[in-house]
């Protein structure tokens, strides 16, 4: 289903996800599709190296 996505929307799609406090099993698929792909621990580094420290 997500297979036709870049990495770059699936990471975002992620992180929206959580901002909007969707469904649990939609995010525990895009949780699946960024393990498959190898990029969940990589999307984490990446937002926590992009974003302020609060």
């Amino acid at each position: 289903m997500l297979r036709h996505l870049d990495n770059e929307t699936i990471i975002e799609a992620y992180f929206r996800a959580i901002e909007l406090n969707v469904n649990e099993d939609f995010l525990l698929l895009l949780k699946k599709e960024l393990i498959r792909r190898d990029l969940f621990n990589t999307s984490f580094s990446a937002l926590s190296s992009s974003r302020p420290r609060v």
